[in-house]
């Protein structure tokens, strides 16, 4: 009931034309990041304006800090395909082992998570602190051994995660600092995180839906929420992800952005391992 008001509300601001494009558009694939990528301009169109919005009813630095940081994550993870591809990995590779591999860890994770939901009862920073390190430690040891498996030497990948893993941690830390301070805004910060990775899609997705950014795991079906609670401290709604997504698509929603076959099929081929590793 939720989600349709939510719906609702958004072809409300809509004309009669663009209602039926958006609802046309709403009610076909639910793949969420493959709907992002489609429309990844009116996204960043977005996503700038959250931040400048949400900067401003806060008078907070953060999301700025964040936009400037998530461009190197971007840069380096970048550099880590390049290599992957040099080293004759295909798309569907890098999406296969790193979805795979990070789906496997995410499920550990959340085991994990539940046995510290039910034995605490004040998370505080330090210990959401050292949650993201723990995380960022884990995500490194898969994406090294996926690299070797993709026949790229330990020693180049690990090089290469680390140059990642530098500017990763200092976007984590201060989307941390600001949910921390400013709890009513993390699911606009989740979103943000979520348009600013698109330009390496490929790379990112996996690693950061970890940390909940995204609707759901590395592997579709399974629930990114207890992530969200985890590392942030509350879950987003599940309804908002799309909610926002057709918000950030309304302006001009039949203007779509070039679409890169091969990062698109990238993203299909990962998802498509939820039919063999999907706990539900």
């Amino acid at each position: 009931m939720r989600v349709f008001f939510l719906f609702a509300t958004i072809l409300s601001l809509a004309t009669v034309g663009q209602a039926l494009s958006i609802a046309e558009w709403f009610s076909g694939s639910d793949n969420f990041w493959e709907r992002m990528v489609k429309i990844q301009r009116n996204v960043e169109g977005y996503v700038d304006g959250q931040i400048k919005n949400i900067s401003t009813i806060t008078g907070a630095k953060h999301l700025g800090m964040i936009k400037d940081g998530m461009s190197e994550v971007v840069s380096r993870a970048s550099n880590l395909r390049d290599i992957l591809e040099s080293h004759g990995a295909s798309t569907d590779d890098i999406s296969d082992h790193f979805t795979e591999a990070l789906g496997s860890l995410f499920a550990d994770m959340e085991v994990e998570a539940e046995v510290d939901f039910t034995r605490e009862t004040e998370t505080t920073e330090e210990m959401r602190h050292a949650r993201v390190e723990h995380a960022l430690d884990r995500i490194g040891e898969v994406i090294v051994r996926s690299c070797v498996q993709m026949n790229v030497p330990e020693t180049e990948g690990r090089a290469h995660w680390e140059a990642l893993r530098v500017k990763l941690q200092h976007v984590l830390l201060v989307t941390l600092k600001f949910t921390e301070e400013h709890p009513t805004f993390i699911a606009n910060v989740c979103f943000v995180i979520a348009g600013l990775l698109l330009s390496e899609v490929l790379i990112l997705r996996p690693i950061l839906a970890l940390f909940g950014f995204g609707p759901y795991g590395p592997i579709k079906g399974t629930a990114a929420a207890w992530a969200q609670r985890y590392f942030w401290g509350a879950a987003v709604e599940a309804g908002s992800w799309f909610a926002r997504l057709q918000a950030a698509g309304m302006a001009t929603p039949r203007v779509i952005a070039p679409i890169v076959g091969g990062v698109i099929g990238g993203i299909g081929a990962g998802f498509a391992l939820c039919g063999r590793n999907s706990r539900g």
